[in-house]
């Protein structure tokens, strides 16, 4: 400096400068403390507000761990429950397929044990069927038989009547009626019958012929008596069976 009063000049300007500089660093301290309370109040808020989540957090985190426990116990005892009904149906299947397989081997001895039955009725049943149809042409052949020792009697009976118009002719011609009669029988009678019989000679004793005559029909009676006590029961209706 040349004189004091440019030093003076120079320090008032630089005193001035750090003054405006002063004033403009406070300014900015200002706005920066101005700036530095809204963001605490700010952050406080935030803080607040963080702490009062995670306040309900904590307490919905507390409040799901209550129910996860409460959700594991009924787990654990739904699980327990579980294997306790399926050993149960572990043990009703075992019980009811051992009935089954009873079941079945019972229903297979009954059907065949039917079945044997049925073959034995049905054995039997033919059986009975061959001795009714036995019994039947048995039948049939007792009443052919009867129907011709009925012819065979007729027939004597007419050869009686012959033989006594025959005996009555000695003392006059016999009646035409009776003859006719005795002819027309002696035609219609059986096959086996339709030859005359040697005993009815015209020639022969008439006592003789008479005895014999009487001989045959008491023999022929004795024969139809012997049949129709055979007959008799075949005529009856045969029992029923059951099938």
């Amino acid at each position: 400096f040349t004189n004091i009063n440019e030093e003076l000049a120079y320090y008032k300007n630089r005193v001035t400068e750090l003054e405006e500089t002063l004033n403009q660093t406070q300014a900015e301290l200002d706005e920066v403390q101005t700036s530095a309370r809204d963001f605490e109040e700010e952050l406080l808020k935030e803080l607040e507000q963080s702490e009062k989540i995670h306040k309900e957090l904590r307490s919905k985190n507390e409040s799901l761990k209550i129910e996860v426990d409460e959700w594991k116990q009924k787990f654990y005892q739904a699980k327990s429950e579980c294997n306790v009904t399926a050993t149960q149906l572990q043990r009703e299947i075992d019980t009811l397929q051992s009935l089954k397989d009873k079941f079945i081997i019972k229903t297979r001895e009954a059907a065949k044990s039917s079945l044997q039955d049925l073959e034995n009725k049905y054995n039997k049943a033919i059986e009975r069927n061959a001795i009714l149809e036995n019994e039947l042409e048995g039948k049939n052949q007792l009443i052919v038989q009867v129907q011709r020792l009925k012819d065979e009697l007729r027939d004597v009976n007419i050869e009686l009547a012959i033989m006594k118009n025959k005996e009555d002719g000695e003392y006059g011609p016999p009646p035409t009626s009776t003859v006719a009669a005795a002819r027309k029988s002696t035609k219609n009678s059986h096959s086996t019958l339709g030859k005359p019989d040697a005993s009815l000679d015209p020639n022969s004793n008439p006592v003789k012929m008479v005895q014999e005559m009487v001989g045959r029909v008491k023999s022929l009676e004795a024969r139809l008596v012997s049949c129709r006590s055979l007959v008799t029961p075949l005529l009856a209706p045969p029992p029923s069976y059951s099938s």
